[in-house]
């Protein structure tokens, strides 16, 4: 008399077995009660990421729109490592003697530089020089001249103050002579308008290379 039960009694088991959980059982936190992220837009230095820049009042680095030399190491070796901010990119070109140069987005009257050494060797830091400036990237008039130059050690700055009154949209550094090797390298080239200005850092930024 009870042969009809059991296959009912089993199917409604496994109904509930197999019923999915109810909305309210998954949450993530994406929910509208969720607060947002606090990190979101700020630097990662906060997180103990850190990194190093030659810090030189009056910089006027971001009115630099383009870099350019006399040759490079691509792709990892290239001019534009010199305007990065970062002493642990550098520029390399296989030649004693070479230059670099920056276009300004606007013209400024430089009257400071700053030359920051890469790793490797010494024999590669530039040692003779001409710090040049230009309104058409072709004529150029020496604001500085340095001879016999050092560095402390890698990835340390050299500081050079000069008097200008006249603002350019090309600078150039043209090195005549390094330390005996048949590659010049640099990690940083800075040029400020020698103002005791210094700006606050920006938050990191990643770039793919």
């Amino acid at each position: 008399m009870h042969r009809g039960w059991i296959p009912v009694a089993a199917a409604a088991f496994a109904l509930l077995v197999a019923a999915p959980a109810r909305a309210a059982d998954f949450t993530t936190s994406f929910e509208a009660s969720d607060a947002p992220p606090t990190y979101t837009n700020t630097s990662e230095a906060s997180s103990g990421v850190s990194g190093t820049k030659p810090a030189l009042p009056g910089s006027v680095m971001d009115k630099v729109a383009a870099v350019t030399a006399n040759a490079e190491n691509p792709p990892n070796e290239v001019a534009k490592n010199l305007k990065d901010g970062d002493v642990n990119t550098k520029w390399l070109t296989f030649t004693s003697t070479g230059w670099a140069a920056y276009q300004l987005s606007t013209p400024v009257a430089v009257q400071r530089y700053q030359l920051a050494s890469a790793n490797d060797v010494p024999n590669r830091d530039p040692q003779d020089w001409q710090f040049q400036g230009s309104n058409n990237g072709t004529d150029w008039t020496t604001l500085d001249t340095r001879t016999g130059q050092s560095f402390a050690g890698r990835y340390t700055a050299n500081t050079y103050d000069f008097t200008n009154s006249t603002a350019y949209s090309y600078y150039r550094l043209n090195i005549t002579r390094n330390h005996g090797d048949g590659i010049i390298q640099l990690s940083e080239l800075v040029i400020s308008d020698g103002s005791d200005r210094v700006d606050p850092p920006t938050p990191m930024r990643s770039e793919s290379g």
